[in-house]
C-alpha cells in the first residue's frame, strides 16, 4: 500500500484535520445565533421584570394614596396578631390602632415595645 501510496497515514490525519476544521467553521454561526437568542432571552426577562417592578409599584403607591380599608379589631391583641397584621396596615388605619389599644388599657410603652417593631415605613 505504501508503495503505491506514500504517507497514506498523514493524508488519513490531514483529511481528518480538514473535515473538523470544516465542522468547526461550519458551526460557529450556529453558536453565534445561540448565544444572540440567549441574550435575547435575558433581555426580554429583565424587561418582563422591570415592567412588573414599575405595576407593583404603582399599585403600592395607589394603595397608599387611596383612603384606608376598614379595619376589623380582634377580640384581644396576642402577639401572633399583631405580627401578622401590623406589617400590612395601610398609614391611615395606625392612628385607628393606637387609640383602640390605649382605648383598651395599654401605655405608650407597652405599644412601644410589643407593636412599634411591625411598622412598616409607607413612606
Amino acid at each position: 500500500m505504501h508503495e503505491h501510496y506514500p504517507l497514506v497515514g498523514l493524508r488519513y490525519a490531514g483529511a481528518a484535520v480538514l473535515l473538523l476544521a470544516a465542522a468547526a467553521f461550519a458551526l460557529v454561526p450556529v453558536v453565534k445565533r445561540q448565544g444572540e437568542r440567549a441574550a435575547e432571552r435575558r433581555a426580554e426577562a429583565e424587561r418582563a421584570e422591570a415592567e412588573a417592578y414599575r405595576a407593583e409599584a404603582e399599585a403600592y403607591r395607589q394603595w397608599l394614596n387611596a383612603p384606608p380599608p376598614p379595619l376589623a379589631f380582634p377580640g384581644r391583641f396576642t402577639q401572633n396578631w399583631i405580627a401578622e397584621n401590623v406589617p400590612q396596615l395601610h398609614p391611615g388605619q395606625i392612628p385607628l390602632l393606637r387609640a383602640e389599644l390605649k382605648a383598651r388599657g395599654w401605655t405608650d410603652s407597652r405599644i412601644a415595645q410589643r407593636v412599634e417593631p411591625f411598622l412598616v415605613d409607607h413612606s
